[in-house]
């Protein structure tokens, strides 16, 4: 009996290892990822970084400075090699990376603290296992993933850098931050990590005299190797004014309110599942911090000023945006683990663990949490018919629909994707491209088509006399039923496609006359189309049966579309059903 904690201690890593990759096995819904395959389809077959926008015709030459070019070229080559449903097995890579990355940092921590290699090492597989609940919803396929793993690495190296100053160590941040600078944008938060590492350590030297940790000749190296990674953010397809890039973006962050993952503490959307898990994490973390330098001053300095800055600093920027909380998760991760186990039963923490890592396992699988607590994620390498476009698409490409169309913000990106020659009106490149009142306007648009503008013209018809659209599509959302309820008024505009995410109307002009004779008479009943689903790669079908062998493909044709059709006729304006085109 004795021998089953030590046994189930070993098999609560692999659980863990199991929990990481199975919520990485989702669907594939995120829209901003459709136009980062296609922008790495696009640098792969010109052998280079557009510098400008090639995407929309609104802002079509406007610079583009695309930082994280490199990651969409592996995004695109996962694509073209697999299929688009398997880019998340760069996420998957990815999760298990920060996971060794996390178990090297709580090592190295417990040198510092002079406590055994394993110790409380239970302790921690419970935190990351509650720290992959927190991180479950970003882990969606986005580039951002690489900014998650760069500041794990970056937190590990300063662990390492308190214990001992080592030279070749040192020099790593170099490469670090020039492979982060041309992944993702967050490059940014490297550079200020390092600043605030240099502070905090010249800090502790000079006011903390005896508990001084490096010469002042280690404290001028780690100074100029820091003043190297930083410069080396110049090589880049954009040269240097990436160096000063990340003031932009920042600002950029500031004036950008058009998206509920940028909210902060303040708002109540930013109250959900992670938020709670972060505020357990950062809470847990500063009480270990206020515990050590009472009770354990000399393991406090060990860890010194400037990782004590870093960790901080990024605890602050997980409150300064919903979105920005797995970085204060993993900040917090060894100093949390570390008072666990502390405070825990090695044998309790052992089972309790194990309990923990199988309810995870079961409910992901089973779809429950994702209900519970993220409810547009599904389980499963698949398209997700129910977030992209695809019908309204197909109808584009099929019926060699072209011209310039009035697309939603987040429909257009998977257009982009899916329709040769395709161009935005709007996509969610946001700031990079977009003027902030050019997306007012389109957003006024969306809630009030026919407001009255100052030359006399429906706001709507204003927009179209500028820029002379050939049709619409619209996502199906509550939220836009006035616009879909205009365009179904509109008389120079009729409808021809409609299914439960998106609709499509034609402008009655000549190019499009076949297909407004082909469609516009029919009833709104047989335009209404059930979703499509675009194929499932046979490895992903494999990794979805392997990870939770009951995984069965919901066929989406055969499913009851009664009531969700009464939805998109009432949205549409139409509250009285006609006859179900699909009942036998």
């Amino acid at each position: 009996m004795r021998r089953i904690p030590s046994l189930l201690a070993r098999i609560n890593t692999v659980l863990l290892v199991l929990v990481a990759i199975l919520f990485c096995i989702r669907h594939m819904g995120e829209p901003d990822v459709w136009w980062q395959i296609r922008t790495g389809a696009y640098i792969l077959e010109k052998g280079a970084v557009p510098k400008t926008d090639v995407f929309s015709y609104t802002y079509a030459g406007t610079e583009w400075i695309n930082v994280k070019w490199l990651t969409e070229v592996l995004m695109a080559g996962l694509s073209q090699l697999f299929s688009p449903e398997l880019v998340l097995l760069l996420q998957i890579l990815v999760s298990l990376a920060v996971l060794g990355v996390l178990l090297a940092s709580l090592r190295q921590f417990n040198t510092l603290a002079k406590l055994p290699p394993g110790a409380g090492r239970q302790a921690a597989l419970f935190c990351l296992l509650l720290l992959y609940c927190g991180w479950a919803f970003r882990l969606n396929g986005r580039p951002e993933m690489m900014s998650h793993l760069y500041t794990c690495i970056f937190l590990y190296l300063f662990l390492r850098l308190s214990a001992k100053p080592s030279t070749r160590l040192l020099y790593l941040f170099i490469p670090l931050q020039l492979g982060w600078t041309n992944m993702h944008e967050g490059y940014g938060v490297g550079m200020v990590l390092l600043l605030l590492f240099n502070t905090g350590l010249f800090f502790q030297h000079f006011v903390f005299k005896q508990h001084r940790r490096y010469t002042v000749k280690e404290l001028r190296t780690i100074a100029v190797v820091s003043l190297l990674a930083v410069l080396s953010t110049a090589i880049h397809p954009s040269g240097v004014q990436m160096i000063l890039h990340p003031v932009e973006i920042y600002s950029q962050l500031g004036s950008n309110k058009f998206t509920t993952e940028l909210f902060d503490f303040k708002s109540k959307e930013y109250w959900q599942l992670a938020g709670y898990l972060q505020l357990a994490f950062v809470a847990s973390a500063l009480l270990g911090l206020y515990r050590l330098y009472k009770k354990q001053r000399a393991v406090f300095f060990r860890l010194g000023m400037g990782y004590v800055l870093v960790v901080l600093a990024l605890l602050y920027l997980g409150f300064s945006a919903y979105r920005n909380i797995p970085f204060a998760l993993f900040a917090a991760f060894p100093l949390s683990a570390h008072l666990l186990a502390g405070k825990s039963n090695g044998k309790f923490m052992t089972w309790a663990t194990a309990a923990l890592a199988i309810g995870i396992y079961l409910s992901v699988g089973s779809g429950r949490f994702y209900a519970r607590f993220l409810p547009r994620e599904k389980y499963g390498l698949r398209v997700d018919p129910n977030r992209n476009p695809i019908g309204a698409a197909a109808f584009l490409a099929e019926n060699n629909v072209s011209g310039n169309g009035f697309v939603d913000y987040f429909a257009s990106s998977y257009m982009l994707w899916r329709i040769e020659g395709f161009k935005t009106y709007i996509d969610l490149r946001d700031l990079d491209i977009f003027e902030p009142r050019f997306i007012e306007n389109v957003q006024l648009a969306y809630v009030e088509p026919g407001r009255i503008t100052g030359s006399g013209l429906e706001f709507f018809s204003l927009l179209d006399s500028l820029d002379r659209f050939t049709y619409v599509s619209m996502v199906n959302k509550v939220e836009l039923a006035p616009f879909h309820r205009y365009m179904m008024r509109h008389k120079a505009y009729c409808l021809v496609y409609a299914d439960l995410n998106s609709s499509v109307y034609l402008k009655r002009i000549p190019q499009n006359q076949v297909l407004i004779d082909r469609y516009c008479a029919l009833s709104l009943a047989e335009k209404l189309h059930k979703h499509q689903g675009l194929p499932t790669h046979k490895l992903a079908m494999a990794i979805n049966r392997f990870f939770w062998p009951p995984y069965k493909e919901v066929d989406y044709q055969q499913l009851n579309y009664t009531k969700p059709f009464q939805m998109v006729r009432e949205l549409l304006g139409s509250p009285q059903p006609p006859p179900n085109p699909f009942s036998p």
